[in-house]
């Protein structure tokens, strides 16, 4: 069995209920072809509105970071997810190397390090450890 294919058994069997087919967090082209798509359009925008050094807050599989990537005055993105198996498969299936686990609400980087934050369905796996602007805002440098 391939190293993906190990780690995308253990991100399904973490990811999915069975009882109620929910799939959040799971890669795109897994979960419902809605919930696919409200998360693209999501990180389309995104990509669109950010420059410079990027940090993806909650990246999972990486997949959004890629898009992010292709942004016209973005110059690297790192992706931070708690889930070490997402960026395992970041790594491998997208070949990303700026890829960081750790937790949202301790992240292991100075103060004011990155030009553009995102974090999109992030907020509601912190148990309210933070709040919605102070784990994200104090990393971005500039307008907030």
């Amino acid at each position: 069995m391939s190293k993906l294919t190990t780690i995308l058994k253990r991100i399904f069997a973490k990811h999915y209920d069975p009882i109620t087919g929910a799939s959040e967090g799971l890669p795109i082209g897994f979960g419902s072809v809605r919930a696919d798509g409200v998360r693209l359009s999501r990180y389309i925008l995104a990509s669109r509105l950010a420059k410079g050094m990027v940090l993806d807050l909650g990246s999972g599989t990486c997949y959004e970071s890629s898009i992010l990537r292709r942004g016209g005055t973005v110059k690297r993105v790192v992706s931070v997810d708690i889930d070490e198996d997402f960026i395992k498969h970041g790594k491998i299936f997208y070949g990303i190397e700026d890829c960081v686990v750790a937790d949202a609400t301790n992240l292991p980087f100075r103060n004011q390090c990155f030009d553009t934050a995102v974090s999109i369905e992030t907020i509601e796996y912190t148990n309210g450890k933070a709040s919605s602007t102070k784990f994200v805002l104090a990393f971005a440098e500039g307008e907030h």
